[in-house]
């Protein structure tokens, strides 16, 4: 069985990298330096899983995998997980009785307010489906356990064929 990373890397020099239509022709950002992904750690106070850290220094910065890709570890994007890190954080001030877990990371977007959540306090890294608009207020309500690990749930995406509805780019 090939090595889960090199997939990835081969993986996104296919185009459309992400499943998502209006990602046609956006390639990934550079992966992380070991040295960024240690100062995310080190801020954010969170410790992902060894699997994650080369997911982020050795593919790339998000910008890949199902529905709309994987969140980006740093940068400006508000989608990227230091800035979700922030109003987790924030969160826990302003609602005390309905605290978003610290264990669990705003992995990839699905859309419409929905995503993929990672647990990182599990060597495995569990990924949960995150649906906040299903109209209720208790937090297991939204949670739907997508994989136990996700190696395997971006291992599936990986071997999957691309999206049908474009020509993929093998160059």
């Amino acid at each position: 069985m090939r090595d889960i990373i090199e997939l990835l890397v081969d993986r996104i020099q296919i185009l459309p990298p992400t499943d998502c239509q209006s990602n046609l022709t956006c390639k990934p950002p550079s992966p992380v330096t070991q040295s960024e992904f240690d100062a995310f750690e080190y801020d954010s106070g969170l410790r992902l899983p060894a699997f994650l850290r080369r997911v982020y220094t050795e593919v790339a910065n998000g910008g890949f995998g199902p529905d709309w890709g994987i969140n980006p570890l740093t940068g400006d994007d508000d989608l990227s997980i230091a800035h979700w890190d922030r109003i987790v954080q924030n969160a826990k001030h302003d609602d005390p009785e309905h605290p978003w877990p610290d264990d669990l990371i705003r992995f990839c977007e699905i859309g419409c307010n929905m995503y993929y959540g990672v647990d990182v306090t599990i060597a495995t890294a569990p990924v949960f489906r995150v649906d906040p608009t299903c109209g209720s207020r208790n937090m297991e309500d939204w949670l739907t356990k997508e994989s136990d690990s996700v190696m395997d749930w971006l291992r599936k995406w990986a071997e999957k064929e691309p999206p049908k509805w474009i020509e993929p780019n093998r160059g």
